[in-house]
């Protein structure tokens, strides 16, 4: 299933990188300095156990450039 997530601040961004975990492609818009990090570095989630976890998926600023989705969740 193709995912967006609009808005991938803090639910938004666990959200996003959930839905990646389990497999699905997930696309976020983000943007600014915010959509920079990250393309660069992924979202990153530190687990209650301090264990981290990284979810690298596409990251724009625009939604036409996402493309077709199955699902589109406002993360705003």
């Amino acid at each position: 299933m193709k995912i967006c997530v609009v808005g991938a601040g803090a639910m938004g961004g666990l959200l996003a990188a959930r839905l990646q975990q389990s497999g699905e492609q997930v696309s976020v818009i983000a943007r600014g300095a915010h959509l920079a990090a990250i393309k660069a570095n992924g979202l990153t989630l530190i687990e209650e156990d301090g264990r981290e976890v990284v979810a690298r998926g596409d990251a724009t600023a625009k939604l036409a450039e996402a493309g077709p989705q199955d699902l589109v969740i406002f993360g705003m």
